[in-house]
């Protein structure tokens, strides 16, 4: 069968093939959570400064606000955790150049790898800087993971290699950058065609799986989020 992937989806087959079939073949959504929406409220208000092209503390402050009904899941004790995280935010995105005209915010992409394999992910910011093109997402999570782990996480790989096929920008001159919000942390990448073969290497053995009805349940640091949690027989 045709394959669509995402690099979420590629971190949770290889975690646990079977929280994948549960959650991606099934459809079976994961409860919301009060700070993961805060997250998706934070990434809409700074797509609001890039699209708007104002860059401006305040304008920022203000897109978080005036959409505040727009989450009514969120209560107002957690809402308000954003407000200084935004500032952070803009503050850690102002001292390094990141406020300038984007070439793609919040931007959705669709790339083909065979004609049974379709690349598919939402990038947070790619803009120039002198000689790099720089691809970055922005993390409103809780802690930040050792930068050998985050080497092994798909995400920058597949975006970097997403930003080749869209602005066919050579290897070397494409960085991708993680940055965690709340430690004002930032970790940038450089990835070379063997790390894009490996990857796709990733993408095609996970769909030989599929294709095959490989979905074992694995024990991982995810299995909090997986709809079936409750009924798991590894985590009870």
């Amino acid at each position: 069968m045709a394959l669509r992937i995402s690099s979420s989806g590629l971190s949770t087959f290889e975690a646990c093939p079977r929280m994948y079939q549960i959650s991606y073949i099934q459809g079976v959504e994961s409860p919301l959570s009060e700070r993961g929406e805060l997250g998706t409220a934070i990434h809409t208000a700074i797509q609001e400064i890039y699209v708007a092209e104002k860059f401006e503390r305040k304008f920022l402050l203000d897109a978080f606000h005036k959409m505040r009904n727009k989450f009514p899941i969120i209560s107002d004790e957690v809402w308000k955790e954003g407000f200084p995280l935004l500032q952070r935010w803009f503050t850690g995105a102002s001292k390094r150049g990141w406020l300038k005209k984007p070439l793609m915010c919040e931007g959705r992409f669709e790339i083909a790898l065979s004609s049974q394999v379709t690349m598919t992910g939402k990038i947070d910011l790619v803009i120039p800087s002198k000689d790099d093109l720089l691809v970055i997402d922005w993390k409103t999570a809780r802690g930040v993971p050792k930068e050998s782990r985050l080497m092994k996480e798909p995400q920058m790989v597949f975006y970097s290699l997403a930003c080749r096929y869209l602005f066919g920008r050579d290897v070397r001159n494409l960085k991708s950058i993680l940055y965690f919000i709340r430690s004002d942390s930032a970790f940038g990448f450089r990835f070379n065609l063997p790390d894009f073969r490996f990857l796709a290497e990733r993408i095609f053995k996970m769909k030989e799986d599929i294709d095959d009805g490989n979905f074992p349940t694995t024990k991982n640091d995810s299995c909090q989020y997986c709809p079936s949690a409750s009924t798991c027989e590894l985590i009870k």
